[in-house]
């Protein structure tokens, strides 16, 4: 069962004004119900589920992230308190076309598929003593989120087949953007 400490003080203050404005807006924009077919909203319990790697309502969490930038300061706080590790940016970019991250769960690469040239492998080295995670969630510079449900290890090893076309690889390639593990 996962724990997730519920905000205080200021926190709470700041979901709750995240909340009244992303409602204010809805209803603005929706009008007070004219009979069109609207969209289900993302829901505080939507941002925990993400966050804890449940991907049955990923559409509309993105959409919410989209539409309300607040949402993502929320659902960062939420990756924060869940995560077993974060792999922030990297402190100076390398030369490699991918920088490594390190942590003390383990160490994160990506390398290009030499058969697929649109094809590259997320690999995932568990450190001795550690669980694997099973649940990449990665954040670029413009804050959006892609969320990536990791297989088992095998040897330790967690390797995984992503292509160009998901916008994964573009966002490991950028230093500044920051990967929670969970």
């Amino acid at each position: 069962m996962t724990r997730y400490r519920i905000p205080e003080g200021k926190d709470m203050d700041m979901v709750q004004q995240a909340y009244a404005e992303l409602a204010s807006v809805d209803q603005l924009v929706q009008g007070d119900g004219d009979g069109a077919e609207v969209p289900r909203r993302a829901t505080a319990g939507d941002l925990y589920a993400f966050a804890t790697g449940d991907q049955r309502h990923a559409g509309t969490v993105k959409q919410g992230l989209l539409r309300f930038p607040q949402m993502r300061t929320v659902l960062k706080a939420m990756l924060a308190e869940v995560s077993v590790a974060y792999l922030p940016e990297v402190a100076a970019a390398a030369s490699d076309e991918f920088p490594e991250r390190r942590v003390d769960q383990g160490v994160l690469r990506v390398q290009r598929s030499q058969a697929e040239p649109s094809q590259f492998y997320l690999i995932f080295e568990v450190a001795e003593g550690y669980e694997a995670p099973t649940v990449l969630i990665v954040c670029d510079r413009e804050e959006q989120f892609e969320q990536i449900v990791l297989p088992a290890p095998r040897r330790g090893t967690i390797q995984l087949a992503v292509t160009q076309a998901s916008g994964v690889p573009d966002m490991l390639r950028d230093p500044k953007s920051a990967i929670y593990l969970r």
